[in-house]
């Protein structure tokens, strides 16, 4: 376990330290509604997501994401808000490796799934640079050692999943396209030439195109969750070389940890 651990954090370094300045990919919500009322949450150590279904096949689904790189001299954050709205249909099937004779008889212990969600997406990025040397703009003379670039983001786009889970283990892959707009964005200090013409294009060019992909493991019961989920894509201009990122955490179905609190008083004081 403890070496598990440690190639988590190695892993998720590794990718969330390389890429581009100005774009953190963040975790799509990949929390699963199968049915009316489902309440589920989920908690990581950069996000917190909700997803409730006010009726069958209708769900609504939000989170809030921080991100933050640290490569050398510079360090990016990004704080990520979205609210979503869609639908999403499952179907019991038979279990793919049954350990008992009594898994066959009793499809609904596994189930495959879909969804489909119109999501919008609201935030702040903020890029620091120190240390440089090169040109400069806004009023700041060179050899001042700080870069700033920050900016609003407005992301509306598409998500989607497909699921396969049985009453321990979950595998999700989810797919995310739309437009990403950077807005009221400002950069002032020193930069290099080439990070001074991205800048440029982001707050010049908006918006641009993203694809961005989510795969998620999880293990636990139906009450909650260990998950660990990769998220990396492709976007275009100044987004070229994207980045991707690593998370883990916990994910849980609220109404049955209630149910299931109570129970647990319910026994004890039966046998009281």
């Amino acid at each position: 376990m403890k070496n598990l651990s440690i190639y988590i954090l190695f892993l998720g370094f590794i990718l969330t330290s390389c890429g581009n300045d100005f774009y953190l990919r963040n975790q799509a919500n990949l929390l699963i509604l199968q049915e009316r009322a489902e309440l589920k949450a989920a908690l990581s150590f950069n996000s917190s997501q909700v997803a409730y279904s006010p009726i069958k096949h209708l769900g609504l689904k939000s989170d809030f994401a921080y991100m933050d790189f640290s490569e050398s001299n510079t360090r990016g954050r990004l704080y990520l808000g979205t609210l979503g709205v869609g639908t999403y249909f499952s179907k019991p099937v038979k279990p793919l490796f049954p350990t008992k004779r009594k898994l066959f008889s009793n499809p609904q212990l596994c189930s495959i799934g879909i969804e489909f969600y119109a999501c919008a997406s609201l935030g702040n990025y903020k890029f620091n640079i120190d240390k440089t040397r090169s040109v400069f703009f806004s009023g700041f003379s060179p050899g001042s050692g700080l870069g700033i670039f920050e900016s609003k983001i407005f992301k509306p786009h598409l998500s989607s999943q497909v699921y396969w889970q049985s009453r321990s283990f979950t595998v999700n892959f989810g797919l995310r396209t739309g437009l990403i707009y950077y807005y009221e964005g400002f950069a002032f200090g020193d930069f290099s030439e080439f990070r001074l013409n991205q800048a440029r294009d982001l707050i010049e060019n908006t918006p641009f195109y993203l694809v961005e992909y989510d795969l998620q493991i999880a293990k636990g019961n139906n009450r909650i969750q260990s998950f660990i989920g990769v998220s990396w894509g492709s976007s275009f201009g100044p987004l070229i070389n994207g980045n991707g990122s690593v998370t883990f955490g916990l994910k849980m179905n609220i109404p049955t940890m209630i149910d299931s609190i109570k129970n647990n008083k319910f026994k004890k004081r039966s046998r009281m």
